[in-house]
């Protein structure tokens, strides 16, 4: 009884996406969308959070009771699918996302009485592990291989057999045929009934799910806040998709593969910073000319091995004598290798990083092993901006695991890394990248 809301996750053969229009489904998210899915918990926990307060407040120990008591009748429950839990439970239970199924494990030991309930299928009976089968208040055993197949799920083994039709089960001491939307095993005629059903609910009424959502591919850096001084907002969030903030001193290592978008998150650093401390002096120092180096941002450009290498003295001398004042974004950093400006350039590195400056320095991801003397600040302070790396780029560049990396090519995604977290972010574009 009451309204529900739907929420499905599917990592089988993609079964559950025709629920998607239907008015009360708030999403279907694909298995491997480890961003949605961690969206998803996290929010079903932060509920279960809230109502376990709310509930208290008015002594109710269950939904039903808290809709009486508090006079709350649209308090809707919560249904989430799970469909192909063998392949949940690799993805999820045994890898660096572990801290997701322990959320999905607290929520199928105390969601049931605050109205968020689990609703998992299993291709054979050991694909439910014993943690989560002591939650499970009811299940549905459909035919299955074997005979003993039946005896590990305690129900009898001699009512169903091959002969048996595709729905038939067994629910507690019951023997069940499962109906189908539109009385027809065809999924074309399942998928035009659902859509029918879909048209109806909304002519009724039927309010809306809320939505899990995207972390967006592009966001413009005006539309969100400057953040403080040390703190400038870069980009989005992905855990929070709220304003992502850098911490703006020290070292900072930017990285990524060709097309990645590290120019346009190099300016996009320096806008930042500008909005957030409009008093602070931005240097730019580039290996060759490139789009970047011409721009009005800049109190102070200098580009090109010769050029950097006349005026390094200098820029060292002021650097450290307006500790705090000023940020260097280094375009090129690893191409100075070899280079009569290589020894300046890491001067000029290790020397601001003393007075507490802040200094960006950017390269391909590929070209920062081969440049030892110039990468190892960087690389020793262990912070970083990482563009769509590899498995392997955030132990190699900066000591630190960025866990499970998503395949999706995004210019400007990407990870923040800080002290040993990690965090997953958008890059906002900058003012020139604007279409």
């Amino acid at each position: 009884g009451g309204p529900v809301n739907v929420y499905g996750i599917d990592c089988g053969s993609s079964g559950l996406k025709m629920l998607d229009g239907l008015p009360h489904v708030g999403e279907i998210i694909n298995g491997d969308d480890v961003e949605r899915v961690g969206r998803l918990l996290r929010w079903l926990r932060d509920l279960a959070d809230d109502r376990a307060a709310r509930y208290s407040e008015v002594r109710a120990s269950t939904i039903v009771e808290y809709r009486t008591l508090a006079d709350q009748p649209a308090e809707k429950r919560i249904f989430v699918l799970v469909d192909g839990m063998s392949a949940f439970r690799e993805a999820y239970e045994y890898s660096k996302l572990s801290a997701l199924w322990d959320i999905f494990l607290q929520l199928a030991t105390d969601g049931r009485p605050l109205g968020i309930h689990l609703v998992v299928s299993g291709d054979r009976p050991n694909s439910v592990p014993a943690s989560l089968l002591a939650s499970i208040q009811r299940r549905l055993v459909l035919r299955l291989s074997s005979e003993d197949d039946y005896l590990s799920m305690d129900v009898p083994k001699d009512v169903l057999g091959q002969a048996s039709p595709p729905g038939r089960g067994l629910l507690g001491n019951l023997e069940v045929q499962l109906a189908v939307l539109g009385g027809n095993s065809n999924l074309a005629v399942q998928a035009r009934e659902v859509h029918k059903l879909s048209e109806a609910m909304l002519r009724q009424g039927v309010e809306r799910a809320p939505q899990i959502e995207r972390l967006p591919d592009q966001v413009d850096l005006d539309i969100l806040p400057a953040g403080s001084p040390d703190l400038p907002v870069i980009g989005v969030d992905d855990e929070t998709l709220q304003p992502a903030e850098i911490l703006a001193k020290g070292p900072l290592l930017l990285a990524g593969p060709p097309g990645a978008g590290r120019t346009v998150a190099l300016v996009t650093l320096a806008y930042a910073l500008r909005r957030s401390n409009p008093g602070v002096e931005l240097i730019y120092v580039g290996s060759r000319r490139s789009a970047a180096a011409s721009l009005k941002l800049w109190d102070r450009s200098v580009v090109g091995a010769d050029d950097v290498e006349e005026t390094i003295d200098e820029l060292v001398d002021y650097s450290t004598g307006t500790p705090g004042k000023l940020a260097i974004f280094i375009e090129g950093l690893t191409d100075f290798t070899d280079t009569g400006a290589e020894s300046g350039i890491e001067r000029l590195v290790t020397a601001s990083i003393k007075a507490d400056q802040w200094v960006v320095g950017e390269s391909e991801t590929s070209t920062w092993s081969s440049a030892w003397s110039l990468a190892q600040p960087f690389k020793s302070g262990r912070r970083g901006l990482l563009l769509n790396p590899g498995d392997i780029d955030g132990d190699s560049l900066l000591s630190t695991s960025l866990g499970r990396i998503s395949t999706d090519f995004v210019p400007g995604r990407g990870y923040i890394v800080g002290r040993g977290k990690v965090r997953k972010l958008q890059v906002a574009l900058p003012p020139e990248n604007r279409n």
